[in-house]
């Protein structure tokens, strides 16, 4: 092993070069990150199972000699041999970088426990019993520990969606910014299973865009609109709006009660349909509501995002 920094690794094996940084391994990271099979494969967990595999020969093949009484067995007794020593010692000095490199520390405490029982003077007969248990030791702390480290699986497409959130709201993320961590929520949390979450930052995402339709009304409140609940910022709005069609008979006139219509009724909808049942933990959302409400408010904000921006006041 040839450290080159704390955390970077560069490790030789088999003929070949690998080097990783420890940070970003799956269960070392603050950020959840997906992971590919082939990443999984690049950590050279598969070095431990052909090492591990190396060290289960071995021990097999101590146990045979140490309690096979035929007289003609390979010539070999049960006597633990210096090539018995070197074997095992060299599987050991393989694996012992990829343990500490993927911090499997457990398993690297039964490595070097297994190392001193070397140094201390058990005769040979003995010490090939002691090698049977730990190196059977050590296999089932390592299968144990790599157990621990879980994942969940993704397709494709999912892997796409959560890698890329704003890839679903290009124009809402360019007029809203402040839907970033909403947007992120919401696509995140879809793509792990979590309908009720996802719908609560659907709600969060469509927020922006109320705010910033008051504020395009002109829309005045006693108290911070952030302050306000849905209730009270709608009807104000539709109360503007029904003032708009006393305004001179005009395209522009037109055009904008068409908008501004469809968009408050779509922000009632919402708050009757959803928000206030989320909001409140009135209902459980299943991945697959929870895909219908992520298509619509996807849908509405992006057709809104070609008139409305964010709202100053946000």
């Amino acid at each position: 092993m040839i450290p080159t920094s704390e955390q970077t690794i560069v490790l030789q094996a088999d003929g070949r070069r690998f080097s990783f940084d420890k940070s970003v391994l799956p269960w070392n990271t603050a950020t959840r990150s997906p992971w590919s099979l082939w990443d999984m494969i690049e950590t050279g967990v598969w070095h431990l199972v052909n090492h591990t595999a190396s060290l289960t020969r071995t021990r097999e093949n101590l146990q045979e000699r140490r309690f096979c009484d035929h007289p003609g067995y390979g010539h070999q007794s049960g006597a633990f041999t210096d090539n018995d020593k070197q074997s095992i010692c060299l599987v050991l000095d393989l694996m012992s970088p990829w343990l500490e490199a993927l911090s499997l520390n457990s398993s690297l405490d039964r490595v070097n426990r297994i190392r001193e029982f070397f140094d201390e003077g058990h005769d040979e007969y003995a010490l090939s019993d002691v090698m049977v248990v730990q190196l059977e030791v050590l296999s089932q702390t390592l299968e144990d520990e790599l157990k621990r480290h879980t994942f969940i699986y993704l397709s494709p497409a999912e892997v796409k969606m959560y890698r890329d959130p704003y890839g679903a709201f290009p124009k809402t993320i360019r007029m809203f910014p402040s839907t970033g961590h909403d947007i992120i929520g919401a696509i995140q949390c879809y793509t792990l299973g979590q309908g009720g979450a996802c719908v609560f930052h659907c709600m969060g995402i469509l927020q922006y865009g109320l705010y910033a339709l008051a504020d395009e009304l002109k829309v005045e409140f006693k108290t911070p609109i952030e302050l306000e609940n849905w209730k009270n910022i709608i009807e104000p709005i539709e109360k503007r709006i029904k003032a708009i069609e006393n305004d001179p008979k005009s395209k522009q006139k037109d055009d904008d009660l068409k908008f501004y219509s469809q968009a408050a009724v779509q922000f009632r909808y919402f708050k009757d349909a959803w928000r206030n049942h989320v909001c409140h933990l009135r209902q459980q959302y299943d991945i697959h509501q929870a895909q219908s409400v992520l298509q619509h408010v996807t849908d509405f904000m992006e057709t809104i995002s070609t008139r409305l921006r964010e709202s100053a006041s946000v």
